[in-house]
C-alpha cells in the first residue's frame, strides 16, 4: 500500500523529524488490520529510522502489532508512505 499525505503548516517537512513522525499518526488507514471488539486501530509509537524508514507500533486496546514503512518527502509539505511489512502480536 502506498499513501501520499499532504501536511499543512509552516516549516520544512524534510528537515523536521517530529513533523515526519506526526504525519503518519492521524492516518490509521495506513494500518492494514481492523480493530476488534469495537476498537479502532491507532498508532501508539512511531520511530524514525535512517535513511527513510519508519517502525511503528499500533493497537486498538485489545490487539496490537507493528509495521515497517518507507517514506519519501515529495515536497516540503507532502509525504508518500509505503508499507513494507506488518504483523499482529
Amino acid at each position: 500500500m502506498m499513501l501520499t499525505l499532504r501536511i499543512f503548516g509552516d516549516g520544512d517537512l524534510a528537515n523536521s523529524a517530529s513533523r515526519l513522525r506526526d504525519s503518519s499518526e492521524p492516518h490509521p488507514e495506513l494500518i492494514p488490520y481492523e480493530g476488534v471488539l469495537g476498537g479502532t486501530m491507532r498508532f501508539n509509537d512511531v520511530v524514525l529510522l535512517q535513511p527513510s524508514f519508519v517502525f511503528a507500533e499500533f493497537e486498538d486496546g485489545h490487539i496490537g502489532g507493528a509495521m515497517l514503512m518507507e517514506y519519501q518527502v515529495l515536497d516540503h509539505s507532502c509525504v508518500s508512505w509505503k508499507r513494507l511489512w506488518s504483523r499482529l502480536y
